[in-house]
């Protein structure tokens, strides 16, 4: 599942290599899945994206979002993207293609589950899309430490664990990230938050 440090990764990726390649068609669900979902009116997504120039990419928690003048393309979840520069070597199966007119390819396969939205920019009504992107990225300064621990809700009984990996408290951060930063921190993922001093939440 694409978590934070994926997700930042992917769209850097995507910014540097993809950005200007013009859209001449897509593909969805070319090999079908019964854990792909897809959001948005589908019967509009060659309206959407085809012709259209990829303009940048952008994350927010767990999710990647890729820009064109008019468009975006969301993908979370289990939704992988790889490009390819060769069409010999084009995947045979996969839920999702962008095909550019110089002849290059991105494939999205999903993995377990995973998600794919298109939609105009600024319609994108996803829950957890508008969740993400309104909160504080951790990655940056203005994910402070005040605003970090002002999430923990001091009425409830929580580990450590449950604290940081659920309810997207953090968005993006999930299990896999999780187990490193405990280990740094010292921390059991069993630790009862309400027994949490200063320096722990430091």
């Amino acid at each position: 599942m694409l978590e934070l440090p994926e997700s930042y990764t992917i769209s850097k990726q995507i910014e540097e290599r993809l950005a200007g390649k013009i859209i001449s068609y897509i593909d969805v669900l070319h090999t079908p899945h019964r854990f792909a979902f897809f959001s948005g009116d589908k019967n509009r997504y060659k309206e959407y994206l085809e012709g259209q120039t990829i303009i940048g990419a952008t994350y927010y928690g767990g999710m990647i979002q890729i820009n064109t003048e008019d468009s975006m393309i969301l993908l979370s979840d289990g939704a992988y993207p790889k490009y390819y520069e060769e069409e010999k070597k084009f995947p045979k199966t996969h839920q999702f293609a962008v095909y550019f007119d110089d002849e290059t390819a991105l494939f999205v396969s999903v993995q377990m589950y995973g998600f794919i939205s298109i939609c105009p920019k600024g319609e994108c009504r996803e829950g957890y899309y508008l969740s993400s992107s309104s909160k504080p990225d951790p990655l940056t300064d203005s994910f402070t430490y005040e605003y970090f621990k002002g999430l923990y809700p001091s009425e409830r009984k929580l580990s450590a664990k449950a604290f940081l990996a659920t309810e997207q408290r953090i968005p993006g951060l999930g299990n896999g990230v999780l187990q490193d930063i405990l280990w740094d921190a010292g921390i059991d993922p069993r630790f009862s938050m309400r027994e949490a001093t200063e320096e722990d939440f430091q």
